[in-house]
């Protein structure tokens, strides 16, 4: 079910009206509620955003779980806690027969899980960093983690053995990706630049520099003839995935690229 902007606004307005509201003992705070008037004269989301920022805190994001909770018709529930972990995950991956998932921990290390029984396969040890990004090969027998320790690590499914030590980031490994025929991985990196390697051997291909401030995400096209890279310079760059060279930079953002993703045929991009 989809909400339209004016549905939405009444929803502000009736939880406007809920003066004196107070959030773990907090002192009440005073609401300014939206005339009548003022709602018929909002004609685009912005404006609706400008109203919604302005409300406190705590009612604002009230609001938006009353709208999630409105417009989404999932039921969702959980059927396994996947417990072992000791610190913050960070990052998680299905693999692509679906029976098994990968987790990627501030503990430093990665996980392996049975989905149906929710029982630990592998504990994946070996990075000294927090493991920020996780990801598993088109045939599911490898995956791949980006760690604290500015290094990419390549493992075993089956053993849980570590294969490769990818080396040559300055700083943080934000990002890691596959190509779709699992032959080379993709590596984006708090140090400006991303990186191109070889599976079979763990080598450096290409480092695709260009962006001025941290690498936050990257992703293959779906022929792997091209990468994209989203960064903290409010760009995202396309990549020839042969080559390492830069073939365009998408601007029009004024903040952070976040996440960046290709459409399945390969000729749009998305970038938020």
């Amino acid at each position: 079910m989809t909400y339209g902007i004016h549905k939405l606004i009444l929803l502000i307005l009736a939880c406007s009206m809920t003066i004196g509201l107070s959030v773990h003992g907090m002192e009440q705070e005073q609401i300014t509620c939206l005339r009548p008037d003022n709602v018929t004269a909002v004609s685009d989301t912005q404006t609706m955003l400008n109203y919604l920022w302005q409300i406190p805190q705590e009612l604002r994001h009230a609001i938006f779980l009353l709208f999630l909770e409105s417009s989404l018709s999932y039921n969702f529930t959980c059927f396994q806690v996947l417990e072992g972990h000791t610190d913050t995950v960070q990052s998680v991956a299905y693999s692509p027969d679906g029976n098994t998932v990968l987790t990627g921990s501030e503990d430093r290390t990665a996980r392996l899980w049975d989905v149906t029984r929710g029982k630990q396969l592998h504990i994946l040890t070996g990075h000294t960093g927090c493991v920020f990004s996780v990801a598993y090969s088109p045939d599911g027998n490898t995956v791949l983690t980006g760690s604290g320790d500015c290094t990419a690590c390549l493992w075993d499914v089956t053993t849980g053995k570590q294969l490769h030590i990818l080396k040559g980031h300055r700083d943080i490994v934000t990002s890691v990706a596959y190509s779709p025929d699992g032959t080379t991985i993709l590596t984006g990196s708090l140090d400006k630049t991303a990186c191109l390697w070889e599976v079979t051997t763990g080598k450096q291909l290409h480092i695709l520099k260009g962006h001025t401030i941290l690498v936050t995400s990257v992703a293959y096209s779906s022929d792997g003839t091209t990468v994209l890279t989203g960064s903290g310079d409010k760009t995202a760059c396309l990549w020839d995935a042969t080559t390492g060279q830069q073939l365009h930079i998408l601007e029009g953002h004024t903040d952070c690229v976040f996440s960046v993703a290709y459409s399945p045929d390969g000729k749009t991009i998305l970038t938020g």
